[in-house]
Protein backbone atom coordinates (compact mmCIF):
# COMPACT_ATOMS: atom_id res chain seq x y z
CA UNK A 1 0.00 0.00 0.00
CA UNK A 2 2.91 2.34 0.54
CA UNK A 3 3.84 2.09 -3.12
CA UNK A 4 0.30 3.00 -4.19
CA UNK A 5 0.21 6.02 -1.90
CA UNK A 6 3.66 7.11 -3.12
CA UNK A 7 2.51 6.87 -6.74
CA UNK A 8 -0.67 8.85 -6.08
CA UNK A 9 1.32 11.52 -4.22
CA UNK A 10 3.77 11.77 -7.11
CA UNK A 11 0.95 12.00 -9.65
CA UNK A 12 -0.95 14.59 -7.66
CA UNK A 13 2.08 16.85 -7.31
CA UNK A 14 3.17 16.47 -10.96
CA UNK A 15 -0.18 16.34 -12.77
CA UNK A 16 0.73 19.39 -14.86
CA UNK A 17 3.82 17.68 -16.23
CA UNK A 18 1.87 14.53 -17.03
CA UNK A 19 -0.86 16.41 -18.89
CA UNK A 20 1.77 18.42 -20.75
CA UNK A 21 3.57 15.22 -21.74
CA UNK A 22 0.37 13.70 -23.16
CA UNK A 23 -0.45 16.87 -25.12
CA UNK A 24 3.07 17.09 -26.55
CA UNK A 25 2.98 13.45 -27.57
CA UNK A 26 -0.39 13.91 -29.25
CA UNK A 27 0.81 16.95 -31.21
CA UNK A 28 4.09 15.31 -32.22
CA UNK A 29 2.28 12.20 -33.42
CA UNK A 30 -0.14 14.16 -35.60
CA UNK A 31 2.47 16.54 -37.00
CA UNK A 32 4.72 13.63 -37.97
CA UNK A 33 2.08 11.49 -39.67
CA UNK A 34 0.10 14.29 -41.27
CA UNK A 35 3.23 15.82 -42.76
CA UNK A 36 4.16 12.51 -44.41
CA UNK A 37 0.82 11.97 -46.12
CA UNK A 38 0.52 13.26 -49.65
CA UNK A 39 -2.62 12.77 -51.67
CA UNK A 40 -2.61 11.18 -55.10
CA UNK A 41 -3.68 14.48 -56.63
CA UNK A 42 -0.72 16.27 -55.05
CA UNK A 43 1.63 13.54 -56.27
CA UNK A 44 0.35 13.88 -59.83
CA UNK A 45 0.61 17.67 -59.70
CA UNK A 46 4.18 17.40 -58.44
CA UNK A 47 5.03 14.89 -61.16
CA UNK A 48 3.64 17.18 -63.87
CA UNK A 49 5.51 20.15 -62.44
CA UNK A 50 8.78 18.22 -62.52
CA UNK A 51 8.10 17.02 -66.08
CA UNK A 52 7.47 20.58 -67.29
CA UNK A 53 10.62 21.85 -65.61
CA UNK A 54 12.70 19.02 -67.10
CA UNK A 55 11.29 19.67 -70.58
CA UNK A 56 12.15 23.36 -70.27
CA UNK A 57 15.70 22.53 -69.27
CA UNK A 58 16.10 19.96 -72.06
CA UNK A 59 14.79 22.44 -74.61
CA UNK A 60 17.25 25.06 -73.39
CA UNK A 61 20.10 22.55 -73.59
CA UNK A 62 19.18 21.54 -77.15
CA UNK A 63 18.74 25.12 -78.31
CA UNK A 64 22.07 26.26 -76.95
CA UNK A 65 23.81 22.94 -77.72
CA UNK A 66 25.32 22.93 -74.25
CA UNK A 67 25.73 19.24 -73.62
CA UNK A 68 24.34 15.95 -74.82
CA UNK A 69 24.02 14.35 -71.38
CA UNK A 70 21.48 15.22 -68.72
CA UNK A 71 21.29 13.69 -65.27
CA UNK A 72 17.94 13.78 -63.50
CA UNK A 73 18.14 13.14 -59.79
CA UNK A 74 15.07 12.36 -57.69
CA UNK A 75 15.46 14.13 -54.36
CA UNK A 76 11.99 13.25 -53.05
CA UNK A 77 10.98 9.93 -51.60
Amino acid sequence: MEILSTITDCLSTNYGWIISLFIQGFIAYHVFFLSKKLSNKARLEHKEKIKKRAEELLLKIHRQKLNSEVYLVNTFE
